[in-house]
């Protein structure tokens, strides 16, 4: 595949790294609190011989659901828009962790959300972007909801 997944550093981020492996993506290890210019730096690279970048753009300690300036600086250095996306799940286990991960059951039933692609241009305030992003991704992730019912 031609994704780059940008995934932590942590115990966790290893078991997904090589998940995301075994599928044919290719992996940057790094976050905000941890390699995050070397990671952002890897990742501008990998856009532009033309991958497309995955991010989980609320970083890897949270605070949950508040965008991270990591993806809109990378939006802003690479030309690519952000194709926000949102989900819910209709069964799930919901971990005690800070993001709150979920694990879909068997036979659950899922919605996946996306908005129209989200452009930052050179001259954009990174904080701004970020709340408008934000936003976006929180009506988007509560279309989901509504759908899952």
């Amino acid at each position: 595949m031609n994704i780059c997944a940008l995934v932590s550093k942590s115990g966790d981020g290893e078991y997904l790294a090589r998940m995301l492996n075994n599928l044919g993506f290719r992996t940057v290890r790094g976050s905000t609190s941890s390699g995050a210019t070397r990671s952002l730096l890897k990742l501008i690279i990998y856009a532009k011989k033309g991958l497309s970048i995955a991010i989980t753009p609320d970083g890897p300690k949270g605070p949950r659901h508040k965008i991270q300036n990591g993806v809109i600086f990378l939006a802003q250095k690479t030309g690519l828009p952000v194709i926000p996306m949102g989900s819910a799940l209709s069964k799930k286990i919901i971990f005690n962790s800070w993001d709150k991960f979920q694990l879909p059951l068997p036979f659950s039933r899922a919605a996946l959300v996306y908005d129209k692609p989200f452009f930052v241009s050179p001259s954009d305030n990174l904080n701004n972007k970020a709340k408008e992003l934000e936003n976006i991704l929180n009506k988007i992730t509560l279309q989901a909801k509504e759908i899952i019912g």
